[in-house]
């Protein structure tokens, strides 16, 4: 039987990899997850790769192949997770409008601009965001992996911090007002009640932000990307603010 939630396709895998766990990179794996998938929402082919996205051209979600540097079980849960997840931009991020905005953020990175960057990282976290609100008007049978998918995407961000600047991101006095301030936006997209301790001038540009935030989260994919060029606009205006002393 078709796995019908990311538990069940957990539990499915985990009975292959306890009888032998060079299935977890098996196309027989692959063929489970491609059930999952297909069973969910129509996509032209589910295949392994280098990392895990929807390609929005040929309708393909790739899955990141492990490679075996993580364990089984957990490799075997992230992939699971990440064929839910790309699963949820198949059925929901497919808005035609957003080809000229691909195509615009194509041409601003290929000129170097860091606006395009800018914009991709947070149309990115808006959209994911998104997608998954509306999957759970729908049905809540992944609640619990859709927090647990938010709560990870933070801690992932504060990691990155810390590696970066050598200390967590939440203090009045930042290494990096900048890099702290995408933290705090990624907190306040995907965790809203949670608000950390940060610099007055991020509190203060994260303060303005929030209508944008709100609009793209619980709006359509169009609201997503108008946002992105809203927060960047403000972003922009407050530029010299989050210059470190």
């Amino acid at each position: 039987m078709t796995p019908s939630t990311v538990a069940q396709l957990v539990e499915a895998s985990a009975e292959h990899i306890a009888a032998d766990a060079a299935w977890l990179a098996s196309d027989a794996h692959l063929a489970l997850l491609e059930s999952y998938v297909t069973a969910r929402v129509a996509v032209a082919a589910v295949t392994w790769g280098l990392a895990s996205y929807w390609d929005r051209t040929s309708n393909v979600i790739v899955l990141e192949k492990p490679d075996g540097s993580t364990p089984a079980t957990e490799a075997a849960r992230a992939l699971a997770l990440n064929a839910f997840h790309e699963s949820l931009h198949a059925r929901y991020s497919t808005d035609p409008a957003a080809t000229a905005f691909f195509a615009k953020l194509a041409l601003l990175k290929q000129l170097g601009n860091p606006g395009g960057d800018f914009l991709e990282v947070v149309f990115n976290r808006l959209e994911d965001e998104r997608i998954m609100r509306r999957e759970l008007e729908v049905s809540e049978q992944d609640a619990d992996e859709i927090q647990w998918f938010r709560e990870a995407v933070v801690e992932q961000r504060e990691n990155e911090y810390a590696l970066r600047h050598g200390a967590g991101p939440w203090t009045d006095e930042p290494v990096s007002r900048g890099d702290q301030f995408m933290v705090a936006l990624t907190e306040a997209i995907h965790l809203p009640d949670r608000r950390s301790h940060t610099h007055v001038y991020v509190a203060a540009l994260l303060a303005s932000c929030e209508d944008a935030v709100t609009e793209a989260v619980t709006g359509t994919m169009a609201d997503a990307i108008g946002a992105a060029h809203e927060i960047l606009r403000l972003y922009k205006d407050n530029l010299e603010n989050l210059v470190d002393d």
